[in-house]
């Protein structure tokens, strides 16, 4: 074989055998190949290397993707939703009532029902102001036609 012939099959037999599909004569070719361009040898370490790299990157996230798919179905969604919603009603209702008793006792001092209410009040626009953020953020979704 001519230098530039060699070069030629060595470099395919180099990417045949990173892709695992050398047949028992080509492994034979391939060695004395890299007898006779020794560079070649490195280069097939490089992409071995490459190749574990991309197998081990592939194999995570298709093990993440097992754990927790990647949008839940609706009903799962839906199921959530009323979920927090009965929370955060039980929560608003709750703390409404401790709040109330809080404020109309005469033994509490008014300095500090000044700063219980202000930082309820605070809590309560962080709240409206997340609500409004995802509820402009709910029609938005690019991926929404794709994503069944």
């Amino acid at each position: 074989m001519t230098s530039e012939a060699s070069r030629a099959r060595a470099e395919e037999l180099v990417m045949r055998a990173v892709d695992g599909v050398l047949a028992e004569d080509e492994e034979r070719e391939l060695e004395d190949l890299l007898e006779q361009l020794p560079e070649y040898r490195d280069e097939l370490r490089d992409y071995e290397e490459i190749s574990a790299m991309t197998d081990a990157m592939t194999n995570r996230i298709l093990a993440d993707a097992q754990i927790e798919p990647i949008r839940p179905p609706a009903s799962s969604r839906t199921l959530v939703s009323l979920s927090l919603l009965l929370l955060l009603c039980a929560f608003l209702v709750s703390t409404g009532f401790a709040a109330w008793g809080f404020l109309t006792d005469s033994g509490v001092p008014l300095l500090l029902k000044i700063a219980a209410a202000a930082g309820g009040l605070g809590l309560l626009g962080l709240f409206v102001h997340v609500l409004r953020i995802r509820r402009r953020a709910s029609g938005r979704d690019p991926y929404q036609k794709i994503d069944l």
